[in-house]
């Protein structure tokens, strides 16, 4: 894989870094990633082909979380903005995993926004709260998510609150991703364009490590949350 990385500008909270992937999908192209991906009715697959497309989705995760792991290879240096653009290599959703892996694989909380969501990231959601990955989770989502995708939907509303855990819908199309070490200090705030769901096309991310811009996010979010 090969990256452009952009000459280093100062900001008004440090450098910026840039890097974009010169790559289409994982084979080259996206015929990996179907148009329809970002979108899936659990009403019209009967279990045996959602067992078969989560195994799918599982080998795809860890194929993008390579490619990922190509580009950030550790934690982001504080004071220090990382920009990032992807053509369909990777998503979203694939920083999370790799963050807290950076981060010794446990974390106290985990903030996360997008307009909707698959099936297979709500899953791994609730799985970070079960295997003690994360002490507290706090969603938010779109409208959309819950009228078109009801029973992702449902799936995660109810295991959130199951597990004494928030979540909030509304009119919301906001991509943020919280990931709060507190006895290390690490305060990654992931932003960028893509939903949590596959992402075959180009789409950008900024990733900080950040204290204030972490509570900037989480203050406005707990404020939508605890409405």
């Amino acid at each position: 894989m090969r990256f452009v990385s952009h000459n280093d500008t100062l900001s008004h909270n440090g450098t910026q870094r840039g890097y974009m992937s010169n790559l289409g999908g994982l084979d080259g192209n996206f015929s990996f990633f179907e148009e329809d991906s970002e979108l899936e009715s659990r009403e019209t697959i009967d279990n045996k082909i959602y067992a078969q497309k989560d195994r799918r989705i599982e080998m795809l995760n860890i194929l993008k979380k390579e490619k990922l792991q190509e580009v950030m290879k550790g934690l982001p240096e504080k004071n220090i903005s990382y920009h990032l653009v992807s053509n369909g290599t990777y998503d979203f959703f694939t920083h999370i995993p790799l963050m807290v892996e950076y981060m010794g694989g446990k974390i106290d909380e985990y903030y996360g926004s997008t307009w909707t969501m698959n099936r297979a990231n709500a899953k791994t959601i609730l799985e970070m709260y079960d295997n003690e990955t994360v002490k507290k989770i706090r969603v938010i989502t779109g409208l959309y998510f819950k009228r078109r995708e009801s029973a992702v939907y449902a799936l995660l509303l109810s295991g959130l609150l199951e597990r004494g855990q928030k979540f909030k819908c509304f009119k919301n199309h906001s991509k943020i991703s919280l990931l709060g070490d507190y006895q290390n200090n690490n305060f990654i705030v992931i932003e960028g364009s893509a939903n949590y769901t596959a992402n075959p096309r180009v789409e950008q991310f900024v990733i900080n490590n950040d204290k204030k811009l972490y509570e900037f996010h989480k203050n406005w979010m707990d404020n939508y949350i605890n409405d």
